[in-house]
């Protein structure tokens, strides 16, 4: 049975499986699972603009109440997650404002295989150099990622797409 969480992006879903044997239980991995190298969020709840670049190994987020943990950790699940039935109202728009859009953006590295088409994704990979350096054409030593985006307007409709600035007159929506 699958016991590890998963991440889905643009359609392809992947996770580490658990298995069973003889001799007890032992891990066989799926696929790779692809790791958050910027996380953006715009518009959403209390946050009016946040970007972050999580750091490898174990992240934390610290902070007093109210002070906007919970609200990244679902932005990440809502742009991520596998639900596409999202619900949105007013109270969801940082200070009610619902004329500015909320748009929360995630991007991912190590990405697995299937991910890497070229002619599947080509359009939209990016450049990712550690420490925090993000760059929307992908370059030779850089790590080829995708960007996720979530995109809620006063329609209260969202919106997912796979972001790149060089694409978002050409492919306005791929998702």
């Amino acid at each position: 049975s699958l016991g590890a969480p998963s991440l889905q992006v643009g359609g392809f879903h992947w996770a580490e499986a658990r298995t069973s044997n003889k001799l007890g239980s032992a891990h066989q991995q799926v696929a790779p699972m692809a790791k958050i190298r910027k996380v953006e969020v715009r518009n959403f709840r209390s946050l009016k603009s946040f970007e972050w670049y999580p750091t490898e190994g174990l992240n934390c987020l610290i902070g007093p109440g109210d002070s906007g943990k919970s609200t990244v950790l679902e932005a990440i699940d809502m742009c991520l997650g596998a639900r596409r039935n999202l619900s949105f109202t007013d109270v969801d728009f940082h200070e009610l404002k619902y004329d500015a859009p909320i748009s929360i953006s995630v991007t991912v590295g190590e990405l697995p295989q299937p991910l890497k088409s070229i002619e599947e994704y080509g359009d939209y990979f990016r450049g990712f150099e550690a420490p925090g350096k993000l760059l929307d054409e992908p370059k030779k030593g850089l790590e080829p990622v995708l960007t996720v985006q979530l995109l809620v307007e006063a329609d209260m409709e969202p919106r997912w797409r796979l972001n790149s600035d060089r694409t978002a007159d050409v492919h306005p929506a791929r998702m």
